[in-house]
């Protein structure tokens, strides 16, 4: 006798086995309609795709043989068909934004995933170079603004390699300001990777200058954190000759960076000293906030880093032991700067501390942030005696009278 429950199971299982791989056949042959129609979340289609990783996995490893390598190079020149704004005509004569405008919810976003897996391969650098795939696709961001063709590219690439570079600096040149934000949250997350950042420094720079506000304090943000406890990435941004002087704030923000973080001895610190009497002269002045003050940004910055460092033990290069205080030395080393670059009586401000009703406790506490610094030496703090011979004294009173001030300050410094 004939299981027909059996038979039935048999051949709907069949039946789910030829719709899967001809969907995956489907998705390792791009076209116009698999390429913008069909929904990524559709369940086929997001098993074909997860499926096609590990396949190409399996071919690109180089313990294969070259037999597959034919499928991977034929992926990659249908994909190359697709991706030229001259020659798509998808189907229903829609328009080329609104085909574009749908690839958040179609399978384009996992054919720029799978092109960046291929690039992790050495046999796949090989193949991406003869389909000319990136060319292509740099010469889409060159003619178009489009937010969801970037948007589904920009993640996905392997920054390595230089032609994907460009895909940044094609984005960053238009005047789209949303664009541009969101290469910037990309590039902040990028440069937390410790991947290469020679790039991601070269096109920061060049946002400083940006007409947009948003993208040029975007900008300084992520170059500021990158630069943060980052010799080498000081150095490599000195190497590049930024305008300090006609940015302004950005300027000052950014060499209080530089200045802190740099070793006093080293070349590159020597060749910030020549901001350092512009500095002192424009931006510690009364006539600005202590907000946009220099040496503010200065001290401020010092501090935390002595309070991340007495905190975090970092290993040793001579023993390989965590020393909990080798990082604090190395940064308490730069207070000594202060007496060496500033003119104390140019500063006279900045030692005028007193507790009034409406006092902003912003302000002195950044006060006393500078003094605390200045005076870490013997010469600062006789220099600082010379200008006020109770200035201590007047520090300690206040405080005592103070619930928001502290003499910790002067402990650490």
């Amino acid at each position: 006798m004939i299981d027909k429950s059996q038979e039935s199971i048999t051949y709907k299982y069949t039946s789910l086995m030829d719709r899967f791989m001809s969907a995956l056949r489907d998705f390792l042959i791009p076209s116009r309609s698999n390429f913008c129609f069909t929904k990524s979340s559709h369940p086929i289609a997001k098993y074909a795709s997860e499926v096609a990783f590990l396949f190409f996995k399996t071919i690109l490893h180089p313990d294969q043989s070259n037999d597959g390598l034919n499928m991977v190079n034929q992926f990659l020149l249908s994909l190359h068909a697709i991706i030229d704004k001259d020659s798509i005509v998808p189907r229903n004569n829609i328009k080329f934004s609104e085909f574009y405008n749908s690839m958040q919810d179609c399978l384009s976003v996992q054919y720029f995933a799978l092109i960046g897996f291929i690039q992790e391969f050495s046999i796949g650098q090989m193949l991406i170079e003869g389909s000319h795939i990136l060319t292509k696709i740099y010469n889409v961001l060159e003619s178009t603004e489009l937010f969801p063709f970037i948007k589904a590219v920009i993640p996905h690439m392997n920054y390595n390699n230089p032609v994907c570079q460009k895909f940044i600096g094609a984005i960053i040149s238009k005047d789209n300001s949303e664009n541009k934000l969101y290469v910037l949250r990309f590039l902040r997350w990028y440069s937390r990777q410790d991947q290469n950042k020679d790039f991601v420094l070269l096109y920061l720079t060049r946002m400083l200058h940006d007409l947009n506000q948003s993208v040029r304090e975007e900008a300084t943000d992520v170059l500021d954190e990158i630069l943060d406890c980052d010799i080498t990435a000081c150095e490599d941004v000195i190497a590049l000759n930024i305008p300090y002087l006609f940015l302004g704030t950005i300027g000052v923000k950014l060499l209080s960076r530089l200045a802190t973080t740099l070793p006093s001895r080293s070349d590159s610190f020597k060749k910030l000293t020549k901001f350092f009497p512009y500095l002192i002269e424009e931006w510690c002045s009364v006539r600005f906030d202590l907000s946009q003050n220099f040496l503010v940004r200065y001290c401020e910055n010092i501090e935390t880093r002595l309070n991340c460092s007495l905190g975090r033990p970092v290993p040793d290069k001579d023993s390989g032991t965590l020393n909990p205080f080798k990082l604090g030395f190395e940064c308490h080393i730069n207070t000594y700067k202060l007496h060496k670059f500033i003119n104390l009586s140019k500063c006279e401000h900045m030692l005028n501390i007193h507790l009034k009703s409406d006092v902003d406790y912003f302000q002195i506490r950044s006060k006393i942030l500078f003094i605390a610094n200045y005076a870490s030496t013997s010469k600062g703090l006789k220099a600082i005696e010379k200008m006020d011979n109770n200035i201590l004294q007047k520090i300690v009173k206040l405080v005592y009278h103070s619930d928001q001030l502290s003499l910790r300050w002067f402990v650490v410094n």
